[in-house]
C-alpha cells in the first residue's frame, strides 16, 4: 500500500548514560535538542544536515535518521515510501551525549507521527533496539527524566522517574571515541565484589537523583565496572573529573562511554565548569562546555504538520 505521509517536526534531547555505576541500565535526558523534519517526496529521499556532524554524517539512506524512518514505513507496509529529512543537530557527535540514539529516536518518532501515530512508544522503543543497541540512551531520549532499564532477549523493561529541577556541567573533548571502541576495552569477566559494589551504588545513585540529595550522590556515584578500564584511552579526562570535584562538584563521571564528562552540583556550576575547562587546557585538550538542565521531557512533536 502507499502511505499518506504528512510533514512532521520532532525534537529529541541529548542523554547521558551510565552515570557512574549504572552501566548499561541508567540514563537521563538533557535540555539540548536535535530537530528532525520529515516530509513526503517522490523518488529517492535526501538528508540535509546543519550543525553538529554536518560534514561527517551520511546524507543518504545510510543516515541513522533515515534508516529509522524507513523501519517504521516498512513495518506499516510501505517499504518504498519516499521522504526527505532535514536535521538541525545540536548534540555533539561521538561525545557521550547520545547523538546516535537521538538520531534513531528522531527518525522513528517522525515517521510514526507522519502516518498518524499507529505505534505506541513501547512499540518504537522495541523497534529502536536493532538500530541503537544501547537502549539506555534511546529510552531516555524517548521519555525524558531518569530511566532505569534492563534488556533481555530483545525485550526492553524500563521505568521512568521525574526528577527535581537540576542542572549539570558537561565537558566534551573534541577527541572522539566510538562506543564500539570504548566497549572493546572492557574485560569479559568482572570480580564478584565489584559487581556487588556497583549494584549497591546504582540503587543509591537513583535515589540520590530522585531526591536531589547531593551528599548521597557524592558517595554513591562511583563505579568499578567500566570507568577504570576506559580512562586509559581518554588522556586528560581524569584530570577534568578531579578538577570538577575540587571546585565543589558532588560527583563527576564519564557521560556514557566518554569522552564527555558530566558533573553534578547543587550550586556553583559556573565555577565548576571554569575549573574543568582550565584543567582541559592544562592537558592541551580542545573541549567545549555546556551547562544544561536535566529534561523531564522526552522526544516530542514540535508543531502540527499541514
Amino acid at each position: 500500500m502507499t502511505l499518506r505521509i504528512r510533514r512532521t517536526h520532532i525534537q529529541v534531547p541529548a542523554t547521558s548514560a551510565n552515570l557512574g555505576p549504572g552501566f548499561d541500565c541508567m540514563a537521563l535526558a538533557l535540555d539540548l535538542w536535535n530537530d528532525v523534519i520529515l516530509e513526503a517526496t517522490e523518488g529517492d529521499g535526501r538528508v540535509s544536515i546543519e550543525g553538529e556532524g554536518a560534514r561527517s554524517l551520511p546524507k543518504d539512506g545510510r543516515n541513522m535518521v533515515a534508516q529509522a524512518a524507513s523501519q517504521v514505513f516498512q513495518k506499516a507496509g510501505d517499504a518504498g515510501a519516499g521522504f526527505t529529512i532535514e536535521c538541525m543537530n545540536r548534540i555533539p557527535v561521538s561525545s557521550g551525549m547520545g547523538s546516535s540514539a537521538a538520531a534513531a529516536v528522531g527518525g522513528l518518532i517522525a515517521a510514526n507521527a507522519a502516518i498518524g501515530n499507529p505505534y505506541s512508544r513501547q512499540n518504537l522503543i522495541q523497534l529502536c533496539l536493532p538500530l541503537e543497541t544501547h537502549a539506555d540512551n534511546s529510552v531516555a531520549a524517548f521519555v525524558g527524566g531518569l530511566v532505569i532499564l534492563s534488556v533481555e532477549d530483545g525485550r526492553v523493561l524500563w521505568r521512568r522517574y521525574e526528577l527535581p529541577q537540576m542542572r549539570v556541567s558537561v565537558i566534551v573533548p573534541e577527541k572522539h571515541l566510538s562506543t564500539g571502541e570504548s566497549r572493546s576495552l572492557l574485560p569479559e569477566k568482572v570480580d564478584h565484589r565489584d559487581a556487588v559494589f556497583n549494584l549497591g551504588r546504582v540503587l543509591l545513585t537513583a535515589e540520590a537523583l530522585r531526591s536531589a540529595d547531593y551528599r548521597l550522590l557524592a558517595e554513591a556515584m562511583q563505579d568499578r565496572l567500566h570507568q577504570p578500564y576506559r580512562m586509559g584511552r581518554l588522556p586528560g579526562v581524569e584530570e577534568i573529573i578531579q578538577a570538577a570535584k575540587q571546585a565543589g562538584a558532588a560527583a563527576a563521571v564519564l557521560s556514557g562511554a566518554g569522552p564527555g564528562v558530566i558533573a553534578f552540583a547543587d550550586s556553583g556550576l559556573d565555577e565548576i565548569q571554569t575549573a574543568m575547562l582550565a584543567a582541559a587546557r592544562e592537558q592541551k585538550l580542545a573541549v567545549r562546555g555546556f551547562i544544561l538542565h536535566i529534561s523531564n521531557t522526552g522526544a516530542n512533536e514540535k508543531e502540527a504538520a499541514e
